[in-house]
């Protein structure tokens, strides 16, 4: 039986969504990759959600009483022991540190000297988005003029594809 997480505001936590994906894949025999494309997510967004079920009971009441952020809580997977995670939450909480800081944090104490910044990321994601928006205008502009212009957009966890088919006019002779 799961056990489900509430907030003081009695609203669903991340804890309680990570659960609900899990009982869709057991009582459905859904893969990830089927269960994301059902809630129209991608795959790995729900494979870290899932990776969050592997936090204690102890752990999960500790992130939720001091308002973690689930990105707090998949930073402390990278710690291997339960009890190692717990002393680290000790000392987030109380030096209230932010998602970076944490990052950082468990990063030295693992010996990983990189961390991914998260800046950096979401740039790179906004490119892709004003990409994607140009493709679409293209294809939108083609289509004004008269082309019959076809796109199809398909998406997975490694690269978006578009198909994009646009009628051969053959030249009169």
């Amino acid at each position: 039986m799961s056990v489900i997480y509430k907030t003081k505001t009695d609203k669903r936590t991340f804890f309680d969504e990570a659960q609900e994906l899990s009982d869709l894949i057991d009582k459905f025999g859904y893969t990830q990759e089927e269960v994301a494309e059902k809630i129209g997510r991608a795959q790995s967004t729900v494979a870290n959600k899932l990776r969050l079920l592997r936090l204690s009971d102890k752990e999960r009441e500790i992130i939720l009483k001091y308002n973690l952020t689930e990105r707090h809580a998949r930073s402390l997977l990278k710690l291997n022991s339960p009890d190692d995670r717990i002393k680290v939450l000790e000392i987030i909480c109380k030096s209230n540190l932010n998602v970076e800081d944490t990052e950082k944090y468990i990063c030295k104490l693992i010996g990983k000297t990189t961390v991914k910044a998260y800046k950096k990321r979401k740039k790179s994601r906004e490119n892709i988005a004003k990409l994607i928006c140009m493709i679409n205008r293209a294809i939108d502009s083609m289509k004004y003029s008269g082309v019959s212009a076809e796109s199809e957009k398909i998406e997975n966890e490694k690269y978006i594809e578009y198909r994009v088919k646009i009628p051969v006019v053959k030249q009169k002779a």
